[in-house]
């Protein structure tokens, strides 16, 4: 294929091996007026790479996967991917144990507030309910 602008039909279609490497090559070129580095792509240039008019999730997860394997990683974001390089996680912060419980008790305070809360609701219905059937029961009473 000469130029992106062609048919994904006029190239053969490439495996996921195949479109990984591209990817990665991609990442070494210079365009975006940055020297290298992380890229998005739409799914329309990713479709013409691959040489496929469809790219089916399989596709797409087995190209995630390849391209882990040379240190990258691929995030579909429906209409476009991005592609980063591992190393640019490796000095994010971690959760700690710590971290992890406190956002689980909240959740879980939540949860607890919202079941007493339909407890609550579900009871008041049912008096309702009862209520209703009462006074159909005996009109004399309204």
């Amino acid at each position: 294929m000469n130029s992106i602008s062609e048919s994904p039909l006029d190239s053969p279609r490439k495996s996921s091996e195949e479109v990984a490497a591209l990817l990665i090559r991609l990442f070494g070129e210079r365009f975006g007026g940055v020297s290298t580095g992380r890229f998005r792509i739409s799914r329309k240039y990713l479709r013409k790479l691959a040489g496929r008019r469809k790219l089916p999730d399989k596709y797409l997860r087995a190209l995630a996967d390849e391209v882990f394997e040379f240190g990258y990683v691929l995030v579909d974001c429906e209409s476009y991917s991005i592609v980063l390089s591992q190393k640019q996680f490796s000095s994010y912060r971690r959760v700690t144990d710590a971290a992890a419980n406190k956002v689980l008790t909240i959740a879980d305070e939540k949860v607890d507030a919202t079941t007493e809360s339909e407890k609550h609701n579900d009871q008041t219905d049912v008096s309702d309910i009862e209520q209703k059937k009462d006074l159909s029961k005996n009109p004399e009473v309204q």
